[in-house]
């Protein structure tokens, strides 16, 4: 998911996965402005990504 550069928090439900710059859960990066999953079981899958002020 891009950032546009933008300090972001990004969201599964309840679940912070990123926030203040660094990842909540495993398997998740910042790489190049694009935050990445990994390990995301076969399925469908809801996430939120906000700007942080």
């Amino acid at each position: 998911m891009p950032t546009d550069g933008h300090r972001v928090a990004l969201r599964a439900g309840d679940r912070t996965l990123w926030s203040d710059g660094r990842a909540r859960a495993s398997g998740v990066r910042l790489d190049a402005g694009y935050l990445t999953l990994a390990g995301l079981a076969h399925g469908t899958h809801r996430f939120t990504l906000v700007r942080e002020s």
